[in-house]
């Protein structure tokens, strides 16, 4: 895993629940990472993100999949989540068909 910084607002944001996102948009498909903001849930931050992505898309944004982190992992889930979205394991082990599935 990564050394993270020791900015204290960093630590909060690495500590939070967080997802891998995978969304598609014509023929690209976007990977990425959001946390689980105080008072809101996943679900909520993958709209975030999806309102977000679609603003600067003519592309209609289609949700693919999650893989979702939580305190169960460790004690800093969302820095996990950008940890596994940065890997190469991650893209060498996901099909186009796995893309087809909602998770």
């Amino acid at each position: 895993m990564k050394k993270i910084s020791s900015d204290p607002l960093m630590v909060a944001w690495y500590s939070l629940p967080g997802l891998v996102y995978f969304l598609k948009a014509g023929d690209a498909v976007k990977i990425g990472v959001a946390a689980q903001s105080k008072g809101k849930s996943l679900q909520d931050a993958v709209k975030r993100r999806m309102t977000q992505i679609q603003s600067a898309n003519h592309e209609p944004i289609e949700l693919r999949g999650v893989i979702c982190f939580s305190i169960e992992d460790g004690d800093m889930p969302t820095l996990l989540a950008e940890t596994r979205e940065r890997g190469d394991r991650l893209y060498a082990n996901i099909s186009p068909m796995q893309l087809h599935l909602k998770l």
